[in-house]
């Protein structure tokens, strides 16, 4: 099965699709006679993500994780692609550890939010899973919406954005340890277990989307490439169930007392809590090193801006 072609001024150049733009923390993807297929046969999946393989010309990808218009020009690197994530991952760490800050919700909401409620912290992770799920629905819209993208199926890209990295749980997850009230609770407690149960929810349907499609893809070759990060990602909810939820009720165990026993536990919990945060980050420095032109987003700014907001104020509802 042929591979990649694509002309340069010193002749034929042969490879994946991260000559188009791969990542440098993932190694070289393969290339080989599975791994990619002629230009003119993978013209085919532009503008599509669902629907049968050509098994004769399998892509390098999934077809539920293309994203890119009937006609591909000017589509941005791989590296833009995990630079707008980092930022809006970053931004939204800040603005959801902010709003989880007690005494800060409270006083710009005017007591709206913030208030020290034990029996409402189980279900307001609800709402905040909702808003960051309207979020990603904004989002899926502005593709499918988009010039060249309107045969793009809405489900696909939607499920394919629960699968995006975060920062989340990063900071919240330490303050969460570090700080107490004068009661001896922690006051990011009621933002740490509203982001906890949403983050996880999300990489159960993560999980669930990356078995499915990986897994009806009929290029072995690339599927051997993916082979670790895919099995980090389908495990990444048990160890999240670990990291956000055992890790924390330990912590309140009452052998723990010394300051000391505390320290170790804290710098435990963020080696678990790295494990869960960087698994995502991994999978898409993975991924982004095989679609070429097959992944192109469009307006990856007003994107960023909606998961921004939405999340943020999914943390804000969260306490």
């Amino acid at each position: 099965m042929p591979v990649y072609r694509r002309p340069t001024s010193s002749g034929t150049h042969v490879g994946t699709g991260s000559d188009y733009g791969g990542v440098g923390i993932a190694p070289r993807p393969p290339t080989g006679s599975s791994a990619g297929i002629f230009i003119s046969a993978l013209a085919q999946y532009y503008g599509r993500n669902s629907g049968s393989y050509d098994t004769e010309n399998p892509p390098p990808i999934p077809l539920e994780w293309m994203m890119s218009p009937s006609d591909p020009r000017g589509c941005p690197k791989a590296e833009a692609t995990l630079t707008a994530f980092g930022v809006t991952a970053l931004v939204i760490a800040l603005g959801v550890t902010l709003v989880s800050y007690q005494p800060f919700t409270r006083k710009v909401t005017f007591g709206c939010f913030g208030k020290k409620d034990s029996s409402g912290v189980w279900w307001t992770w609800i709402l905040t899973t909702s808003m960051t799920l309207i979020g990603y629905l904004g989002a899926s819209l502005l593709v499918v919406n988009s010039e060249g993208y309107e045969h793009l199926l809405f489900r696909n890209v939607f499920a394919l954005y629960v699968s995006k990295p975060s920062f989340a749980m990063s900071i919240l997850s330490i303050l969460r340890i570090v700080f107490y009230s004068s009661k001896g609770e922690s006051i990011f407690v009621d933002g740490y277990i509203s982001t906890a149960l949403s983050e996880l929810l999300l990489k159960i349907v993560s999980a669930a989307f990356i078995h499915t499609t990986w897994q009806r893809l009929p290029n072995e070759e690339v599927k051997e490439y993916m082979g670790g990060v895919l099995l980090y990602m389908k495990l990444l909810p048990l160890l999240a169930v670990v990291c956000y939820i055992v890790v924390p009720i330990w912590h309140r165990h009452p052998a723990i007392k010394t300051p000391m026993e505390k320290l170790i536990h804290g710098f435990c919990a963020a080696i678990c809590v790295t494990a869960v945060v960087m698994g995502p980050w991994l999978y898409w420095s993975y991924f982004l090193s095989l679609p070429g032109a097959l992944w192109c987003p469009p307006k990856l700014a007003s994107q960023g801006a909606l998961w921004t907001v939405f999340s943020i104020l999914g943390g804000l509802v969260g306490v």
